[in-house]
Order: structure tokens, then C-alpha cells, then sequence
């Protein structure tokens, strides 16, 4: 079984330190938060959640912003990532029983990798996808998941996507590929007739 995994809110709480890297790099450059500083602005790539953030619609006035928060979060700042309980647990029980593990995500590549070689997580996956992994980058989630199953030849038929967001499942549908919610996450699946897990532990005694 071919197991796509979404990354922030699903395997990993990265909202405390993405959240205290906003509040730097806008304090930076004399700036103050247009909305609240919290969990529902993670997911969308960096530039959008900074116009979403900050007001400003014009994306060059935002690039030394950005550039403040790539600074302090790609030294240092992801390391202050939390991985949600059972998840370790998970990834490794469902790779020792044959199953191949991939990750597609809204993060940066560059801090993906560098999470990763922290928690010592990379022999785990066979392949990771982010939106700038090609240049240009891939302009969506549903573009992104479409290139990772034709690079790797996996049949979307045998494979599902876990995410925590409706728009995770939203990419998922446009493939082709099952979706299951990570209801710990940041999203809001209260109302939606989606598979949810209500723990990670849950994912591997699922019938797929």
C-alpha cells in the first residue's frame, strides 16, 4: 500500500514555531498582524499566508518579509516542531509491514528535508513533494500529488492521501486518491462526510 502523507497539522505540530517566526519577521520590519496570529493561518504556502497576514496584496513588498522568517525558521526556528503523538510509532509500523511511505507538502523543501534529517525520518519515506520542488513551483496541491504519482508510477487506485485540511482532501479528489483526515490537525472536519482518524494509531487498522 502506497500511504501519501501531508506534513504540517498531520504529522507534525509545526504551528508554535511557524506562528513565533510570522511574529518575528513582522516585528522585523515594523509590521503588525492584520488577523490573529494562530493555527488556521498554516498550510497555504509562505507568500500567501504573509498577504493573508499582513493586508498587503503586493507580493514584492512582501519578499523582505519573507525573507526574515526563511532566515530564522530554516536555522533554527523548525526545531522548535512538535511531532504529534503516535505518529512516530505509525510511520515506522507501517513501513516494517511492507508499505511505502510518501510525503506532499505546502511547506518549503528546504525545511521539509532539514525536519526530516532532525527527527531522523528520512529513511522512512521513499519520496517527498513539495511545492517548490520544481521551478517553477507546482501551482497547487492537486498539481503537486499528480506529478508525485506519475514520477513514481504508483497507482493512485492503491494509494490514499493523509491530510488535515478540506483543501488537502480537495487535491486528493482531483487525482483520484482516497482521502483519510487527521482530525488532530488544523483543519475542521466536523461536518464533512470524509474518513476521519481520531488518532494516528487508527490509520494502520483501517481496511484499505
Amino acid at each position: 500500500m502506497d500511504y501519501i502523507f501531508d506534513f504540517d497539522g498531520t504529522l507534525v505540530d509545526s504551528a508554535p514555531a511557524i506562528l513565533k517566526g510570522f511574529e518575528r519577521a513582522l516585528a522585523a520590519h515594523g509590521m503588525a498582524p492584520q488577523v490573529a496570529l494562530d493555527s488556521r493561518l498554516i498550510g497555504p504556502p509562505l507568500m500567501l499566508t504573509l498577504q493573508r497576514l499582513t493586508g498587503v496584496e503586493d507580493s514584492k513588498r512582501l519578499v523582505p518579509v519573507a525573507d526574515s522568517f526563511r532566515t530564522w525558521y530554516d536555522s533554527e526556528g523548525f526545531r522548535e516542531t512538535r511531532v504529534y503523538d503516535g505518529v512516530e510509532a505509525l510511520l515506522r509500523d507501517l513501513v516494517a509491514a511492507g508499505n511505502r511511505l510518501s510525503l506532499a507538502t505546502n511547506k518549503r523543501l528546504k525545511p521539509t528535508l532539514a525536519l526530516l534529517d532532525h527527527l531522523a525520518w528520512m529513511p522512512l519515506f521513499r519520496t517527498v513533494y513539495a511545492l517548490d520542488k520544481v521551478s517553477p513551483a507546482y501551482v497547487n496541491k492537486a498539481a503537486m500529488l499528480a506529478a508525485l504519482l506519475r514520477d513514481e508510477a504508483m497507482d493512485a487506485g492503491g494509494a490514499c492521501y493523509v491530510g488535515d485540511t478540506v483543501a488537502d482532501a480537495e487535491a486528493a479528489a482531483a487525482v483520484g486518491l482516497r482521502f483519510l483526515a487527521a482530525s488532530w490537525g488544523y483543519g475542521d472536519f466536523t461536518d464533512t462526510a470524509y474518513t476521519r482518524l481520531t488518532h494516528p494509531g487508527q490509520l494502520s487498522s483501517l481496511p484499505l
